[in-house]
């Protein structure tokens, strides 16, 4: 899966397709899941993968459409930003608070 367990805690990690890592600027993508069961963050980790997989394609076609490497880097950029992982982390937060208090 997409789960790393670190500690007793679980973490995201997706490995960045290799045509793309020359313009995301790195390898891997990580995010702390704050949770410890694994249930809950295999979840979460769906969730985190189904919304990045569409950025990546949104970067391929802009490279298929002779977008030049500047306007690429700021749509990575934008993928990458500390304020997009945080509003995805919360995001997910709530969701599997709303799970918890259903069940």
């Amino acid at each position: 899966m997409f789960c790393v367990c670190r500690n007793g805690w679980h973490h995201f990690k997706l490995r960045i397709p290799c045509d793309l890592t020359d313009i995301v600027g790195r390898s891997v993508i990580q995010y702390p899941l704050r949770v410890r069961k694994k249930r809950e963050a295999n979840r979460m980790a769906l969730e985190l993968r189904d919304r990045l997989t569409p950025q990546f394609q949104r970067l391929r076609i802009e490279r298929l459409s002779g977008a030049d490497d500047e306007q690429l880097r700021s749509l990575a950029f934008e993928m990458r930003t500390d304020k997009a992982s945080k509003r995805i982390d919360r995001a997910l937060s709530v969701t599997s608070g709303d799970i918890r208090h259903s069940i």
